[in-house]
Formats: C-alpha cells, sequence, structure tokens
C-alpha cells in the first residue's frame, strides 16, 4: 500500500468514525428531549388527575345542597365524565402509557408508591372512586351533605389523595432526571470522543502529512534547479533567478544587469 493510500485510508475511516459519534450523540439528544417531554406529560397528568378529583368533590357537595331534581341530574353526569377521565387516567399511569403514546419506563419506587406502603395510591385512587359510587348510589336528601362517603372524598381530596399523586408526580421526575443527567454523560463523551479523534488525527496523521509534504516539495525543488552531477544550479535554476531579479527591477524601479553565461 503506498503512502498517499495509507493518508486516504486513514482520513476516510476518521470521517466514518466521527460520523458514527455525531449520529449516537443526535439520537441520544432526541431521547433526551423525548424524557423531558414525557416528563412534562407525567407531572401534566398529575395536576389534571388532582383537578378531576377536585372537580368531582366541588360537583358531589353542589350535588348535596341542590334541591331541583333537574339539575341534581345535570351534576350527576357531569361526575360521572369527570370519574370516568380520573379512572382512565389512573389506568394509564399505571401501565405507564401517557396520551401521546409514549411509554414510561417504570422502576421500583414507581411501583411502591401504586402499590407499597405509605402511599398506596391505587388503592387510594380505587377508594375515592368507590366513595363517589357510593354517594350518587344513595338516594338524595338534604342531610346528604354530612354523609361518611362524602366526608372520606373530602378529606382524601385535600390531604391523602393528593399527597400521592405529588409524590408520584416527584418521583416521575426525578427518575427522569437520573436517566436525562445520564444520557447527557454519554454525549459529552460521545462528543468528547470526536475532539480526541479529531486532535489525534491531526497530530498523528495530519503532521506527518504535511512534513513529508513538505520534505516531498524541497527534494522535488532540488531535483528540478539542482544538477546532480555537479551539485550546482542548472540552466532552469539560472533561468528562474534571472526572471526574478528582472521582476524585482520592475516592481522598484530599479536598474539591474544579469549576466547569463550558458556553458
Amino acid at each position: 500500500m503506498t503512502a498517499g493510500n495509507k493518508y486516504k485510508n486513514i482520513y476516510l475511516g476518521t470521517l466514518a468514525f466521527i460520523a458514527i459519534l455525531i449520529s449516537a450523540s443526535i439520537i441520544i439528544i432526541d431521547y433526551i428531549a423525548a424524557e423531558e417531554s414525557s416528563m412534562v406529560e407525567v407531572n401534566d397528568i398529575g395536576g389534571r388527575q388532582r383537578m378531576l378529583s377536585e372537580r368531582v368533590v366541588h360537583l358531589l357537595l353542589e350535588y348535596a345542597v341542590e334541591t331541583d331534581a333537574g339539575a341534581r341530574d345535570d351534576i350527576i353526569e357531569l361526575i360521572n365524565l369527570s370519574l370516568v377521565a380520573f379512572d382512565k387516567t389512573h389506568n394509564l399511569l399505571i401501565r405507564g402509557h401517557l396520551s401521546s403514546g409514549q411509554t414510561v419506563l417504570f422502576s421500583d419506587n414507581i411501583d411502591d408508591i401504586f402499590f407499597g406502603a405509605p402511599e398506596y395510591l391505587d388503592k387510594k385512587a380505587r377508594i375515592f372512586i368507590y366513595n363517589t359510587r357510593e354517594v350518587l348510589g344513595r338516594e338524595w336528601s338534604p342531610i346528604l351533605i354530612s354523609n361518611y362517603y362524602l366526608k372520606q372524598l373530602r378529606e382524601a381530596a385535600k390531604q391523602d389523595l393528593h399527597s400521592s399523586m405529588e409524590a408520584l408526580a416527584a418521583q416521575y421526575t426525578k427518575n427522569s432526571q437520573v436517566r436525562i443527567t445520564r444520557l447527557r454523560m454519554v454525549v459529552a463523551a460521545l462528543l468528547g470522543g470526536i475532539v480526541i479523534v479529531v486532535f489525534g488525527v491531526g497530530i498523528f496523521v495530519f503532521i506527518p502529512m504535511f512534513r513529508r509534504i513538505e520534505h516531498q516539495e524541497q527534494e522535488l525543488h532540488k531535483k528540478a534547479f539542482i544538477d546532480p552531477l555537479t551539485n550546482c544550479h542548472n540552466r532552469r535554476s539560472f533561468l528562474a533567478n534571472a526572471g526574478t531579479a528582472y521582476e524585482r527591477s520592475r516592481r522598484y524601479d530599479h536598474t539591474f544587469a544579469v549576466l547569463y553565461i550558458d556553458i
């Protein structure tokens, strides 16, 4: 293999390696953006769940004090819609599916919030849905406002259920931030690898190549202007020197005399 082919292969291999690192960096950056998007959506879902639970309790209180039967029917319809949305979103969170179709990566600490002590979020959500249906299943009366299940719902909306939802959102955010930090470290390593490769190629490939080119240029110049037998300037060298002197005299408007003797 000639030196030219060797440098060519090194150059092409380096470009291919850098292209692979850049492609990997772009893919990981896309993962980071998707992870941040998922984190935002999970927090949005958590906020929506809290809003739905508060809406259910507020509507139940309106239902308990409303004396008009037609208005109570409208309130029941709104409660059922909110309850269905709450239950659907809760099931999506348990399965790790977001509304965008993405799947959230689970961890043991997420499972513990849903099914373990002290949060038992799944149990609290099921109890919330059950208590709501119990209130709606009872015949309306003016004393419904003091119903046990309604009191439990108010307490859950105030503290118990909401605290577990906040814990879930906080844990999702923490897990996402850990994954994002790891991905950013990988991107930094890939970019560092690109810098190292570029410097390595510059130091160990291009600098020797430029030195070789400079040496070959000097050798070619010597062979073109120095007679190998006498080791003196040949005709081309003298003509070049004469041409240089002539151009210098024209540039600076000086008088020069050039004597050229061809032996």
